[in-house]
């Protein structure tokens, strides 16, 4: 500029001398202003990614719980329950410690990782702070409201699962995955549920989950997270409406029905990922792009502009990949540590350094060169100091590049992405201002309402039956009252044998743990009846190897462990064999076993004096006697001979035998001597009356039978 004010013209001098000087009073203070401005520009940037990466840091290391949503079969599903379960969402959700990356957000999937290849609906939160678990149960109990008869339950990590898998013959080798955000601003909605006129949004969606051949796992992820309370996102929707208003076109009508829907709700800062694992790049290449033309039909024209979701660092769909291909070696995966630098590499390193060196002196030698064909001769450094700068330079970026490309490089880039899919972390948000120039990551925001979000993850209707995993069987929620205490849970799952209960009360109100039941904040817990509830009669059926055997098992080791006593009559042999074989060692003094088929069988008496007591005669033949009427009941209600002989050979026995069983009941038919000697010490007349009077008058033949 002084160079150019030298040669104004003679009617412009004075004022180009005067402004001359003032520039050059004023050159030491612009130096200073704009070294002052640099250095907060410069400071900026390297504090925004120190943050930044503390921040991604954090969120490869956060816990994630994953619930499965088991669908009951509806006759009739509702798809607008999922607008109220996102429309519910929004007070759920915290921005707080957005920027250190411990922010809440919420992963809705629809996953198809299984061998039946059905699509199953999931929800993973974070699990690192009370707040985040009580969010959590709200979520859970927001679903179970919004949704009836859908119920949720744990379960292992999908992704994680998958990532395990890749040791096996048949498992994956590469991993992809693809971040999708709004192409345009958020004031150009997408296709939201309401648009959807006779068919299920998630149609296309998990139709395009079934997996191609030599894909493994494939997934989509809705990754929300709410938005900071000072980002007034509504603004420009409202312009938006605005114009719609005062043009009044009559196309533009859906466009304005569904800004007013998106600005009455929360609205949520949202990426979708596609994930898959595949065991060939082409396999894996196919199922993205099948996913991602699926959710090209969500796109919709707003105007003379059209709102899609389009892959982060993809402009142009089709010419650019976008998606990340990751393989999975024990090194990625961090299951080895990562491979050295090698040989090779270092050799790169240095031939690297070298080259770069020998070109920042050869740019170095070639500027003063340069410096004369430019118009405007630019700033000038001594060449003492331009040479070594250009050449360390050079150098350092000659280096940087050989060690980018080496093995271990890609192992720790690979093993960072994997650990940003096992914790299903959202990308990271850029802490400093917006303004920068550069291309800081997180400084667009994908914002979306309810209706938006509901046509991606919703329970879906049962024309989608051949697709999605359905329950079963009608589900019953388990009792409060069926569950053990945590003290008798413990003791159940450890077996340990229990002192046996002072009072028979005591001893029926004691709980036996069967098996494991989903409690209302989905954990699993034991559950089982009551010793006195076993007092009623139960049947269990099912096919064989159903379980019938382990649960008369479990039921019988809980009995004796807590005390109490029981019978098991096993027809076949094997259940008494393991019964045998599991019974705690404090119960062993206690065991009686009978087994037929052995050389000597124990015996049960009925006429043993311990059994009858102080029973009446009467009482105790009539009880024996029911033994009989057993065997062959239809007969023996019309033979009332043969139960008036029975009676009375059981009557004298009672009386007459002084240690009587069921032998003697036969001798006492078959050998008049024997009966007479067991009269001689009968009392009641009518028993002697009986055997001495009636039964010789009697036909040959009925004595005999």
């Amino acid at each position: 500029m002084l160079r150019a004010l030298t040669q104004a013209p003679p009617t412009l001098a004075p004022l180009a001398a005067r402004l001359g000087a003032w520039l050059q009073g004023a050159y030491p203070w612009v130096k200073l202003g704009l070294v002052a401005l640099l250095s907060g520009v410069v400071l900026h940037l390297v504090l925004g990614g120190w943050m930044l990466a503390r921040q991604i840091a954090r969120r490869r290391r956060t816990t994630v719980q994953t619930m499965l949503v088991d669908l009951p079969r509806t006759p009739a599903a509702e798809l607008g329950r999922g607008v109220d379960l996102f429309a519910g969402l929004g007070d759920l959700l915290s921005p707080a410690g957005q920027l250190q990356g411990r922010d809440d957000h919420v992963v809705f999937a629809l996953v198809n990782g299984m061998a039946d290849q059905r699509v199953r609906l999931a929800v993973r939160t974070p699990t690192q702070q009370a707040a985040q678990l009580a969010s959590t149960d709200a979520l859970r109990n927001l679903l179970h409201g919004e949704a009836p008869g859908t119920t949720t339950r744990p379960a292992t990590d999908d992704v994680a699962t998958m990532l395990a898998q890749h040791q096996d013959s048949d498992g994956p080798r590469l991993a992809g995955s693809a971040d999708y955000i709004l192409a345009r601003s958020p004031s150009y909605p997408l296709k939201d549920l309401a648009m959807f006129v006779g068919g299920d949004p998630l149609g296309p969606l998990a139709t395009a989950l079934t997996r191609q051949e030599g894909v493994t796992y494939a997934a989509y992820e809705l990754i929300l997270r709410a938005l900071p309370p000072h980002d007034d996102w509504r603004a420009p929707l409202r312009d938006q409406i605005g114009q719609i208003q005062g043009t009044v076109n009559p196309e533009d009508l859906a466009a304005y029905e569904a800004l007013v829907r998106k600005v009455e709700h929360h609205g949520f800062d949202v990426v979708v990922r596609c994930l898959v694992a595949a065991q060939t790049r082409a396999a894996a290449v196919r199922q993205v792009r099948a996913m991602h033309h699926a959710l090209q039909t969500f796109s919709r024209p707003a105007g003379d502009a059209r709102q899609r979701l389009r892959r982060v660092g993809s402009r142009l769909p089709g010419r650019t990949p976008g998606f990340q291909l990751i393989p999975l070696t024990p090194a990625t995966i961090g299951t080895a540590p990562l491979p050295p630098w090698g040989g090779l590499t270092l050799i790169g390193a240095l031939i690297g350094t070298l080259g770069g060196a020998a070109g920042g002196l050869a740019l170095a030698q070639a500027l003063p060169h340069l410096a004369i064909s430019l118009p405007v001769a630019p700033l000038t450094l001594p060449s003492c100091v331009l040479a070594p700068v250009l050449t360390s330079l050079s150098a350092l970026a000659g280096l940087l590049g050989v060690l980018a490309c080496s093995p271990r490089r890609r192992a720790a880039r690979g093993r960072d992405r994997l650990a940003t899919l096992r914790a299903h972390a959202p990308p990271p948000v850029w802490p400093g201002a917006r303004w920068t120039v550069f291309p800081a990551p997180g400084t667009q925001r994908s914002i979306l309402g309810p209706y938006e979000l509901a046509a991606f993850w919703h329970p879906p209707s049962l024309d989608l039956e051949a697709l999605f995993a359905w329950r079963s069987s009608k589900h019953l929620p388990a009792p409060v009252a069926a569950f053990l205490r945590p003290a008798e849970a413990a003791a159940a799952e450890a077996r340990q044998v229990q002192p046996r209960p002072a009072t028979p009360a005591a001893l029926g109100r004691a709980r036996l743990g069967l098996a494991y039941a989903q409690q209302r904040d989905g954990t699993l817990a034991l559950i089982g009846p009551t010793l006195r509830d076993l007092r009623q009669g139960w049947d269990t059926m099912g096919s064989m190897g159903s379980g019938k055997s382990s649960l008369v098992e479990t039921m019988v080791v809980e009995i004796a462990r807590l005390g109490g006593g029981c019978g098991v009559i096993d027809a076949k042999g094997d259940l008494c064999d393991r019964l045998l074989r599991i019974l705690p060692p404090e119960a062993y003094d206690r065991v009686i076993v009978i087994d037929t088929t052995a050389a000597w069988v124990p015996c049960l008496n009925p006429f043993d004096r311990r059994l009858i007591g102080t029973k009446p005669r009467d009482v105790v033949a009539g009880e024996i006697g029911q033994i009989f009427a057993r065997i062959e009941p239809e007969i023996w209600a019309g033979a009332l001979g043969m139960q008036q002989a029975l009676f009375m050979g059981l009557s004298a026995l009672l009386e007459g035998e002084r240690t009587p069983t069921l032998l003697h009941l036969e001798r006492f038919y078959l050998s008049p001597a024997y009966r007479d000697d067991v009269l001689s010490r009968v009392v009641d007349t009518a028993i002697r009356d009986y055997w001495l009077v009636q039964v010789p008058a009697m036909p040959e033949k009925i004595p005999m039978c």
